[in-house]
């Protein structure tokens, strides 16, 4: 699957993630480890949509090892 800015993404754990930035490279011009930027969206129980920012790997990663609860598994 390709990660696309601007796209929402489910994630391993049920929640749902906005992309919003890939960066492959830094400041400095060094390749990056985890190029995409996005929100984690929470909704409250009051109904408030909360964004939590988060990183991911180009493959949706979003640990270095291993599987975790906020790894992008499909496009919404």
């Amino acid at each position: 699957m390709k990660i696309e800015a601007g796209k929402k993404y489910h994630l391993r754990g049920g929640l749902t993630c906005e992309v919003f930035e890939i960066r492959l490279y830094n400041s400095a011009g060094n390749r990056v480890t985890f190029p995409v930027k996005g929100h984690i969206l929470r909704t409250t129980p009051t109904g408030r949509v909360k964004r939590d920012y988060n990183i991911w790997k180009l493959n949706g990663q979003a640990m270095a090892v291993g599987e975790h609860m906020h790894d992008i598994i499909e496009e919404v």
